[in-house]
């Protein structure tokens, strides 16, 4: 054996070793750094970032592992290998460091197609017509009237198990032949909304103009047969005097301060979006136009009424006319 041939083979055992020494190296860094992590129900990308931060190490990963499913990890001074393995436990995919990098790679789907049975159900019983896809794929059924379903998959593969008003399921599919799935419902809290003057449902945040609103039972909290004197300090920038004739006597709502000496200064009333000009009976002009007597808002039932929007600011005359330029009772 000549010199040549024993320098290659020195060469090589030098990198043999050294690439042992930096795998072992790796094993040891990933046994013995210590990490803290309390994440519930969030996206793996997040778990990554919070890794990277406490570590120094950095992921690569490929458009095969899905970064976006939601994990949970919850571990308190582990180790790195520990939080790698909750946050990929079950996800089929697989880690691998080398130097200051954690590789993630998909486990690879082997094995022929396999069907599999199953029955979603919810806490009342059978759930009819909930989705099973297989995640990436097309493949996918829905359920029966009696929750059962049958789908063909791979080991490997991710169902994905949704319905409306419940929370989508992801079951790692490793080649059990059936499967039970119990949905849980899915509460989400709608946002507020105005019915406008032409009848369209907006936002209130959406709304150019200052609405607010008087809920049914603090109407009927005081009994009153007049149901605008139950409105008395429960709307800002609003003024309401009650009249001195008693019972169905009419009662004068003023809206941001006078704004007339001769005319009346009182607010425009809206129905069930059908303006109703509220004139005042019986009476003889008083002070600011207004008139002492009883008036139409008076015969309105406090109990048939479901809410009262007071609208103010000029944009109540841009929706419903003039006659609004002192306000919207709705």
């Amino acid at each position: 054996m000549n010199k040549k041939r024993i320098q290659q083979i020195k060469c090589l055992f030098t990198l043999v070793f050294a690439a042992c020494t930096l795998f072992h190296a790796a094993r040891s860094y990933a046994q013995t750094t210590q990490v803290t992590i309390s994440q519930e129900n969030v996206p793996m990308e997040r778990v990554m970032n919070e890794i990277e931060k406490q570590t120094g190490y950095l992921f690569l990963s490929n458009n095969d592992v899905d970064i976006r499913r939601n994990v949970s990890v919850r571990i308190e001074n582990g180790t790195l290998a520990e939080a790698l393995g909750q946050m990929l436990k079950g996800s089929g995919v697989t880690y691998r460091l080398e130097n200051k990098y954690i590789s993630l790679s998909a486990a690879p789907r082997g094995g022929e197609p396999v069907t599999v049975k199953g029955t979603v159900t919810d806490a009342n019983g059978p759930v009819i017509g909930a989705t099973i896809t297989i995640k990436g794929g097309t493949t996918g059924t829905t359920s029966a009237i009696d929750g059962s379903f049958s789908l063909s998959a791979r080991p490997g593969d991710v169902l994905i198990v949704a319905f409306i008003g419940y929370k989508s399921i992801e079951i790692p599919f490793t080649g059990q032949t059936e499967l039970t799935v119990e949905l849980e419902e899915e509460s989400l809290q709608m946002n507020a909304v105005v019915v406008t003057a032409l009848g369209i449902k907006r936002e209130e945040k959406a709304l150019a103009y200052n609405v607010q609103q008087v809920k049914a039972e603090e109407l009927t909290t005081v009994k009153d047969a007049n149901f605008v004197n139950s409105l008395v300090g429960k709307v800002a920038g609003v003024t309401i005097n009650a009249g001195a004739g008693g019972a169905g006597s009419s009662t004068r709502v003023v809206m941001r301060g006078q704004k007339s000496i001769e005319k009346s200064n009182t607010a425009l009333y809206v129905i069930d979006g059908i303006p109703m000009y509220n004139n005042s009976f019986g009476g003889s002009g008083g002070s600011y136009g207004d008139q002492v007597g009883s008036e139409s808002a008076a015969d309105i039932n406090p109990e048939d009424i479901e809410s009262v929007n007071m609208l103010t600011g000029p944009s109540a005359a841009a929706l419903y006319g003039s006659e609004a330029a002192n306000g919207v009772i709705i």
